[in-house]
């Protein structure tokens, strides 16, 4: 089915949630969002980051105009993509089987609780671009997302303890230049990583 691209509307209202990331959610807007597996990112060089990041926005609360925004993704959206690109931690994700249970999860729904534009699943980390439907929240969707590929993955692979990082990185897409760019990054990501065709699993929908 088509996908119906909703921007972020500035007049309109946003709630704000805080937790050790900020997130903002619109009704009806498309999020660009990024989970990852719970080893993906050394304890360590993670708090590094957060510090840096809360610096940050201690400097720049929100509303972010176009020059600020590109700047947290250079200086902190980039480095946290490198860092997941470069393959650490278990990368169970590289098993076709695990990543065929998060696309029956992502398909399950699809054009009943959410619009889906684009995916890639990588060996340690889902990026997902991704509308909600009316009556549903973006934190809702995720957690079900979350919740049921880690039960199942688990069983799959005989593990326990947490299988995904609690939080998730989410940023709601402003405007159809950053849905495209969004899209070409989704696209492009195995190839940055360096990644042959049966160690990820892509989709576009905005190219069919």
């Amino acid at each position: 089915m088509p996908f119906h691209f909703k921007p972020f509307n500035w007049a309109g209202s946003v709630e704000k949630r805080e937790r050790s990331l900020p997130h903002w959610d619109q009704a009806g807007c498309t999020f660009f969002v990024t989970w990852r597996l719970a080893d993906s990112v050394d304890a360590a060089t993670l708090q590094a980051w957060k510090c840096e990041r809360d610096e940050f926005y201690l400097l720049h609360p929100k509303p972010w105009d176009e020059s600020t925004e590109k700047s947290y993704h250079d200086r902190f959206t980039r480095r946290i993509e490198r860092w997941l690109d470069s393959g650490h931690g278990s990368c169970v994700l590289r098993d076709r089987r695990c990543r065929d249970i998060v696309i029956e999860c992502l398909n399950n729904f699809a054009g009943i609780r959410y619009e889906l534009a684009a995916w890639v699943i990588m060996p340690n980390h889902v990026h997902v671009l991704v509308c909600p439907c009316p009556g549903w929240q973006l934190v809702r969707i995720l957690h079900t997302w979350k919740s049921f590929t880690a039960s199942k993955i688990n069983e799959l692979l005989g593990l326990r303890g947490m299988f995904w990082m609690e939080e998730s990185f989410d940023h709601i897409v402003r405007d159809k230049s950053s849905l495209e760019r969004f899209a070409k990054y989704i696209c492009n990501n195995p190839i940055k990583a360096c990644l042959s065709d049966d160690e990820y699993s892509l989709w576009d929908g905005l190219e069919t």
